[in-house]
């Protein structure tokens, strides 16, 4: 019925709580219809569609509302051409086993998703050396839903407490640092010392993307875990790819990292490539200063024009 060899009974109860953490619409209605018995499931499911909400992420039911149900079920199952466009690396994500997304991120950059459509209907799959199980292919397939659903429903734009107010942003692209200092609200001695070890142009995704949950997230992180992160965007830099800016954070996931990590970022809205530029090698230095989150959200975070 479906691509990738994709059939309407391969999601389980947690692949159905995954695509809901994502704000699928389709999987939560998806759940309710089959739970709705269940009034501690649905209990359950309630409390944590209410900490989805604290993460910005909404469902847009109205959009299906009056239509048919099997129709709604079929958008779950229904992959888009352009997730077939994307790298085969993009399935990594924090559903499956650290043993399969390791082989994936093995995988060549400029191998497509599109490419393996074959071999993953026939459950045959073999890149370059790698062998992927019968369950692995499974795996695979689950996050193709997942991959399909995240792109449309992970919104791109939706970082809490960002150190820098949109208006903020609008005042440093157009005036740099100086007009930052002037509209700053508090801090400016501190402010000086922050502008004074910055570059407007080497620094500039991190005053656009830096928050202060990024600051409480980072927290978790060892000195180790943040230079492995910011040498793998580096890699990317080196490697000369393009066009990854909307990928899903999981990407620039190896065998060295924790992507569960990945995904305390991803909850606090970091959840495309772009976001964490604010962390690769030329903002170490700012993401490294004590108290920078803290001193720009409070300068900036509720200025308005």
């Amino acid at each position: 019925m479906f691509e990738y060899g994709i059939t309407a009974d391969l999601l389980k109860e947690k692949d159905y709580k995954n695509l809901i953490s994502i704000g699928s619409a389709p999987a939560l209605i998806k759940y309710k219809d089959i739970y709705r018995n269940q009034g501690i499931k649905l209990m359950n499911l309630n409390k944590n569609i209410e900490e989805l909400k604290k993460e910005k992420i909404n469902f847009n039911l109205n959009a299906y509302t009056g239509e048919e149900r099997f129709k709604t079920y079929a958008r779950l199952f229904a992959i888009k051409d352009r997730i077939g466009n994307m790298p085969f690396r993009c399935l990594i994500n924090p559903n499956i086993g650290k043993s399969l997304n390791n082989k994936i991120s093995e995988v060549p950059y400029d191998l497509k998703i599109r490419d393996l459509k074959k071999p993953l209907k026939a459950k045959n799959l073999e890149i370059d050396g790698l062998n992927f199980s019968t369950r692995d292919v499974n795996q695979i397939r689950q996050s193709i839903i997942f991959l399909n659903q995240f792109m449309q429903n992970s919104q791109p734009s939706k970082i809490k407490h960002q150190c820098l107010s949109k208006d903020a942003q609008k005042i440093f692209i157009e005036q740099g640092f100086d007009g930052l200092y002037k509209i700053a609200k508090k801090n400016k001695l501190k402010l000086r010392k922050i502008f004074k070890n910055s570059d407007e142009l080497k620094n500039r995704y991190f005053y656009e993307y830096a928050s202060n949950e990024l600051g409480f997230k980072l927290k978790t992180f060892s000195k180790l875990e943040k230079s492995r992160l910011s040498l793998a965007i580096e890699t990317l830099y080196w490697d000369g790819l393009k066009g990854y800016d909307n990928y899903p954070i999981y990407f620039i996931y190896n065998d060295k990292m924790d992507i569960q990590k990945l995904d305390l970022l991803r909850r606090a809205g970091y959840t495309r490539m772009k976001h964490i530029k604010a962390l690769d090698t030329d903002n170490q230095n700012l993401y490294d200063f004590k108290d920078i989150y803290r001193i720009l959200f409070e300068a900036f975070g509720d200025y308005s024009e």
